[in-house]
């Protein structure tokens, strides 16, 4: 071969397989089975997001049925006061009602002796006493929820 010629080249032939005709676009099995597999993921999403709304509502609802329970409380005391955060009711039997947050809870004790939980995933709680006879209650959530009650002493 001279120099500075160019080699001639032989183009290659390109490869391919042969497809099956059966095997072209969408059946209805198929169709189906992609179907059934989306509303499978559609139904449990919906669930999922179902479940997630009511555990927002669940804080809520435990914290004002924590609430009817001090009402209760005090309509059942013949005296309260608050001592060092502490909400302590005096029953008709003199028997001592302690209400005081331990940790993150709101735990109740009688006499000194028990522990029954109340409230959970309680961050902060305040207790007032206002004018008239009325407590105030303040109870702020871990997930950062705040929520306010007045009580009044009948």
């Amino acid at each position: 071969m001279p120099h500075g010629q160019m080699l001639k080249q032989i183009p290659k032939q390109f490869v391919f397989t042969v497809t099956n005709r059966k095997d072209a676009g969408f059946t209805l099995i198929s169709l189906i089975v992609t179907m059934a597999i989306i509303m499978t993921v559609l139904l449990f999403s919906a669930q999922l997001l179902h479940t997630a709304l009511l555990q927002d509502r669940s804080s809520d609802f435990k914290t004002l049925q924590f609430f009817h329970f001090l009402e209760e409380e005090l309509f059942m005391a013949s005296q309260y006061y608050i001592d060092n955060n502490k909400l302590v009711f005096i029953t008709d039997s003199d028997e001592k009602v302690t209400y005081s947050q331990y940790n993150d809870v709101i735990r109740r004790q009688v006499n000194g002796r028990g522990h029954e939980i109340i409230l959970r995933n309680v961050e902060k709680v305040l207790m007032n006493r206002l004018e008239g006879e009325k407590l105030l209650l303040i109870v702020e959530t871990e997930g950062g929820q705040r929520f306010e009650k007045i009580l009044a002493a009948i």
